[in-house]
């Protein structure tokens, strides 16, 4: 089998380390880097991809999260009242009928009609 090495002699990479080093543009060019990693403008990648996109899934999310519970509310109130022939009162009696499982913690029901609790849901 035949190996084949290839070595920089220490002293060789010791002068292109020590000539790069000392160079006062490639000083510069680091603190300057370093500087625009850290600007206080608030944005940069950091924001851009991680956190606007947190806090826009955490708004996504309760959007979402009352059109699912406005849906079966809904869904529900429509199922109620065509099989029992007048809306429902509460969402008690949606599932004491068996139209719902739990009651939402984002809406009411008051005399068959669905109001907000929580004030992001519309």
């Amino acid at each position: 089998m035949l190996q084949v090495r290839l070595t920089v002699p220490v002293s060789a990479s010791r002068q292109i380390l020590t000539s790069i080093v000392h160079r006062p543009l490639f000083a510069v060019c680091l603190v300057g880097v370093a500087l625009a990693g850290c600007s206080g403008d608030g944005g940069g990648p950091i924001e851009d991809n991680l956190i606007r996109p947190g806090i826009t899934a955490m708004n996504d999310a309760t959007v979402l999260a009352c059109n699912a519970d406005k849906a079966a509310l809904t869904m529900a109130l429509e199922t109620f009242e065509i099989m029992q022939g007048d809306p429902a009162t509460d969402q008690a009696a949606l599932m004491d009928a068996g139209y719902l499982r739990a009651p939402s913690e984002l809406y009411e029901v008051v005399h068959g009609q669905i109001r907000p609790i929580n004030p992001s849901c519309t």
